[in-house]
C-alpha cells in the first residue's frame, strides 16, 4: 500500500491545454483523457508493462494528431510509419518541433516494443537490469507531461 502511494505522489498532474482538451470529451473511453488517466492507474499499481504500452499509445496519438497537422497521411497508420529507417514520422515531425529531439522518441517506441514483445536481447539485458522497465516509464511519463503542454493548435482526430 505505500508503495502504491508513493508513485501516486510521483505521478505528474498533466494539464492538458484548452485547445487540446476541446478536441476530447472527458467520457470518450479511448480518448486522450481516459488513455492519461489509465496511464496514471497501471504507473500507480506498478503495471509498467501496461503502462509502457500505454505510454506508447499516448505518444502515437500525440504526433499522428496534435503535431503532424503539416504531414500527408500522417493519420493513416497504414501509409505512415511512427518510427522506421526512412523519414519515419517522428523524425519528420522533429523536423517542426526540434524540442522533440530530446526525447529520443524513436528510441523509446523501439524500446516498447522490444519488451512488450518479449525480445530476447531484452530479456537477457534485464537480468543485469531489474529496473529497466521502470526507468523508461518514469522517464517516459514526463516526456508525455511536456508533449501534451506544449502540443500546438491542430486539426481535431
Amino acid at each position: 500500500m505505500r508503495e502504491i502511494e508513493r508513485r501516486m505522489k510521483e505521478f505528474p498532474d498533466f494539464i492538458v491545454p484548452q485547445h487540446i482538451s476541446d478536441q476530447y470529451g472527458l467520457q470518450a473511453p479511448r480518448a486522450l483523457y481516459a488513455s492519461l488517466d489509465q496511464v496514471r492507474l497501471a504507473y500507480c499499481i506498478g503495471a509498467d508493462l501496461a503502462a509502457i504500452a500505454l505510454c506508447r499509445s499516448v505518444t502515437e496519438r500525440h504526433i499522428r494528431f496534435h503535431y503532424a497537422s503539416d504531414v500527408p497521411y500522417a493519420k493513416n497508420g497504414n501509409k505512415t510509419k511512427l518510427t522506421g529507417k526512412d523519414n519515419n514520422l517522428i523524425e519528420q515531425v522533429e523536423k517542426s518541433f526540434p524540442f522533440l529531439r530530446k526525447f529520443n522518441l524513436c528510441k523509446k517506441v523501439k524500446e516498447a516494443h522490444a519488451i512488450l514483445h518479449i525480445d530476447e536481447a531484452v530479456e537477457e539485458e534485464d537480468i543485469q537490469h531489474r529496473d529497466r522497465d521502470r526507468g523508461l516509464l518514469d522517464d517516459w511519463v514526463r516526456v508525455l507531461e511536456e508533449m501534451t503542454d506544449k502540443a500546438p493548435v491542430a486539426a481535431a482526430p
